[in-house]
């Protein structure tokens, strides 16, 4: 019996076999990698970076995005599909966006954007869902980009909620190169993506391991 920290493993890993043939994808195909995630992997390009995810949750945000065309949430370049599967049968979505940066320690704009993740790591009142206190937030704020982000973020988990849960943090804030607008990215986590992965990385660990 034992107990593992999950915090920075990843749920899948590039080495895996189907994660080396996904990225013989030709749109993958010699990128380098230039970040990662939990869900994913993020390759480099010039104007466009590749996510290859197997965050369900985050390909179906993508799909709603490139409808809303918000400014405080990525611009989608492309959206990719099924281009792989890993061997205990999670399909590898491929998402292509804008590249983002950091956002400038200091600055009015990261301070917001902390501003606001701090308000949604306070505890849920009872009875009150992720969803509202994302609703609830977005009243706080001028009314911007940023609210609207914010409420469409809302009406979108409320819809999944609890496949997908609300996973909004400092992180989760980058910047648009060129007009300095603060970005959300990965504002969900897809939870039976999740359940399944750790189920069978459980499978390899002594019984009474628990995960937290």
């Amino acid at each position: 019996m034992g107990v593992i920290f999950w915090e920075n493993r990843k749920l899948f890993e590039k080495n895996e076999r189907g994660v080396r043939l996904a990225l013989k994808h030709p749109l993958l195909l010699g990128k380098p990698v230039i970040g990662r995630g939990v869900y994913s992997i993020i390759l480099g390009g010039e104007t466009s970076v590749l996510k290859l995810t197997i965050d369900r949750v985050a390909y179906a945000l993508a799909e709603h995005q490139s409808q809303w065309q918000c400014p405080a949430l990525p611009v989608i370049r492309g959206l990719h599909g099924i281009v792989g599967t890993l061997d205990i049968g999670v399909p590898l979505f491929l998402i292509e966006m804008e590249p983002l940066d950091k956002l400038v320690a200091g600055t009015p704009s990261r301070k917001r954007c902390l501003s606001i993740a701090q308000q949604l790591r306070e505890p849920l009142r009872d009875g009150e869902a992720p969803s509202e206190r994302l609703r609830h937030i977005s009243t706080r704020q001028p009314k911007d980009e940023m609210a609207i982000a914010l409420v469409l973020l809302a009406d979108f988990l409320h819809s999944r909620w609890p496949a997908a849960e609300l996973d909004l943090h400092g992180a989760n804030f980058m910047l648009r190169l060129g007009t300095g607008e603060a970005v959300i990215i990965d504002p969900f986590m897809d939870m039976e993506t999740r359940r399944i992965v750790l189920e069978n990385y459980m499978l390899g660990l002594p019984d009474g391991t628990v995960i937290v």
